[in-house]
């Protein structure tokens, strides 16, 4: 795969680390500047957001959040309408304040989620269509079931933030490995270089986790495209 890294900070508090973008606005290529922590009224996240893109928008892609997203075991997303006609007008009515470049909008994902979610394509389609173009960032992406990775470009989702599924794939094959070996590790052989083999292990099955990931989203075919 030809895939470009580029430096992301997410869930950036515009409070508490804003010094970071001031500081290493020449780093970062986006960042998030979550105005929906503390449990921010949506005005006052549309309000403080502004402020962060009218700062950093030179120098950064401003990812911002409509809402605070789900994050399994901790909370729910923070509510607004069911309707989707609605939910679109008020994704456009944010990034019309807002001037933010993309935009996480709830869609049935969960972030740290280990089972599979009800992914809204419906409402993804709805705010796509009312913006023009594709501008939605979708977190929680470890929920999204392989089956419908490959539906996301087409709805508008240009960013799709995945971790959860990549490092319990890893730390079950380590894991699995070290109680395999408990025996010789609890020997102490130091030619069994268990860092490294664990390590390696761990690193192995990310990567294929990753590959994975990278089929069902379609890559190849979203290059001809």
């Amino acid at each position: 795969y030809d895939v470009v890294v580029l430096p992301h900070h997410d869930h950036g508090d515009p409070i508490k680390e804003e010094w970071l973008w001031d500081k290493y606005k020449d780093k970062f290529s986006t960042v998030m500047v979550d105005g929906s922590l503390d449990n921010r009224t949506l005005e006052e996240n549309i309000e403080i957001t502004r402020k962060m893109v009218e700062k950093y928008s030179k120098h950064l892609v401003i990812e911002a959040a409509l809402q605070r997203p789900a994050v399994e075991g901790h909370h729910e997303a923070t509510a607004l309408t069911s309707d989707n006609k609605a939910y679109a007008e008020s994704a456009k009515y944010f990034i019309e304040k807002t001037g933010a470049d993309l935009i996480v909008v709830e869609l049935g994902s969960k972030q740290q989620a280990l089972g599979w979610a009800d992914y809204d394509r419906t409402r993804a389609k709805a705010v796509t269509d009312l913006l023009g173009e594709a501008k939605i960032v979708l977190h929680g992406g470890s929920s999204i079931p392989p089956a419908q990775l490959a539906t996301l470009a087409y709805d508008g989702v240009i960013r799709f933030n995945i971790w959860t599924r990549v490092g319990r794939e890893g730390a079950i094959v380590a894991a699995e490995a070290i109680l395999r070996d408990i025996d010789i590790i609890r020997k102490g052989d130091p030619e069994q270089k268990y860092s490294t083999r664990y390590r390696d292990a761990h690193f192995d099955a990310q990567v294929k986790a990753w590959k994975e990931v990278l089929k069902n989203l379609g890559y190849e075919r979203l290059a001809g495209h």
